[in-house]
């Protein structure tokens, strides 16, 4: 089954967005969600096929501060790491449709890896300086960036 596609999340600041922060916003996307699946029955048809469909649900996750290297968990959505040391904040194992963003919110160097062979475009560590941040997705074997954000614009 299909869910309503998550653009409409504002990401430029996911966390007043998010159905955690909002149950109004979590009840509108469940009732979308189960007006989709209700069209799929009706038509006999599977969206979550068509290209810009993804499973909401799975997107729902937290929004999280650390100061010391942090392992995601697959719920988790966004992490800001906030030290003046190095740390680094380590993905987990890819599942297909799933998108993080890790922002390094203070001085320390962060380092964004897999910790396996998986992959972030080719490369199994992204280096966040102060201020900047990347949002990367999977497609289920590897990791791509699909935004970064840096201390003077969005990218």
């Amino acid at each position: 089954m299909a869910s309503f596609p998550s653009a409409i999340f504002s990401q430029t600041n996911p966390s007043s967005t998010s159905p955690r922060n909002n149950p109004s916003l979590a009840g509108e996307i469940t009732a979308l969600n189960n007006e989709v699946n209700a069209v799929e029955t009706t038509l006999g048809i599977n969206l979550g096929n068509v290209p810009g469909y993804v499973n909401l649900s799975a997107q729902v996750g937290s929004v999280a501060v650390k100061t010391v290297s942090y392992q995601m968990v697959t719920n988790d959505y966004v992490v800001l790491m906030n030290t003046a040391s190095a740390a680094s904040v380590t993905l987990p194992s890819p599942v297909a449709g799933r998108v993080y963003f890790v922002k390094n919110i203070n001085t320390g160097a962060c380092t964004l890896r897999t910790g396996t062979t998986v992959t972030i475009d080719g490369f199994t560590n992204l280096p966040l300086t102060a201020s900047v941040g990347a949002q990367v997705a999977t497609e289920g074997t590897a990791y791509y960036v699909i935004g970064q954000v840096t201390a003077t614009q969005i990218l």
